[in-house]
């Protein structure tokens, strides 16, 4: 009977592993697949149904005669099959449209299997994760290094990542989302956050990052790899003996409350 159940258990085991990695392949298939036109133009439909029925105040900020002659506009463009993430860029503008930084849209990264992120996750966090990033009149400065590379200069501004100009990607992703009304503080903050996500559409994952930086007049280039999560300076800190206050119940509850407050006032205007 235990040997039964053992045999059983092993093809469960294997069922869900072959269905798991069955499910990336589909969906990573689906990334890389056209989809056809007639498909394109009732999503764009139901998009519109969708606005037009249950969104507040839509016309706050555009009328919706020049938002239907959006839409018009974006049937009209979708001539050709388009995969899911071109068809992203496509569409994302005329959700801008209206203003409302709520709400949005967003494209598609590639999946990994189980085995795939457990052995990225031993290699360390993506080399992007490990610096903070100010994009500021049209430039992007690294705020702040958790790298082991001390060479690498807070403040220094980023020429180029992969090749990839920090700029060129600011005027190619900036107009797939909005901010509240007629803000614009919100655009270079968004954009600053969602750069590693940006970067991973433009470039495979990879476990070390060519970036170069200017400092000052001088320029100089460093590869950032995965190897080590933060610096010394930060370890030591985090390691010194913390200071024990005791709170009564009521401060702890006051305390928790507090806490919660300034966590939803962070994730709905995007900033702390």
């Amino acid at each position: 009977m235990k040997l039964k159940f053992i045999i059983c258990f092993s093809v469960c085991c294997l069922f869900f592993f072959n269905l798991n990695c069955t499910s990336v392949q589909k969906y990573n298939s689906h990334v890389d697949s056209k989809i056809a036109v007639s498909d394109l133009q009732k999503d764009i439909d139901y998009v519109e149904y969708k606005l037009n029925k249950l969104h507040p105040s839509l016309d706050l900020y555009i009328s919706k005669e020049n938002l239907s002659k959006k839409f018009d506009s974006l049937r009209a463009s979708i001539v050709s099959p388009l995969t899911p993430n071109e068809f992203f860029f496509a569409l994302s503008p005329v959700i801008a449209s209206v203003r409302q930084g709520h709400m949005g849209i967003f494209p598609l990264n590639k999946k990994m299997e189980k085995k795939e992120i457990k052995a990225l996750s031993k290699r360390g966090a993506h080399p992007l994760s490990l610096m903070v990033f100010r994009y500021q009149d049209d430039n992007l400065y690294l705020l702040k290094n958790y790298t082991k590379d001390t060479l690498i200069k807070k403040g220094s501004k980023i020429i180029s990542i992969e090749g990839v100009e920090p700029k060129k990607l600011y005027t190619k992703y900036s107009k797939t989302y909005t901010s509240d009304g007629l803000n614009k503080t919100f655009f270079p903050y968004a954009f600053s956050s969602r750069l590693p996500t940006y970067l991973l559409l433009e470039k495979p994952i990879k476990d070390s990052v060519q970036v170069v930086f200017s400092y000052k007049d001088s320029i100089y280039k460093r590869t950032i790899t995965r190897a080590g999560l933060k610096n010394k300076d930060s370890i030591e800190k985090e390691t010194a003996k913390p200071i024990v206050v005791n709170l009564t119940k009521e401060e702890k509850k006051a305390k928790t409350i507090e806490r919660k407050k300034i966590a939803l006032r962070n994730k709905l205007f995007l900033y702390d």
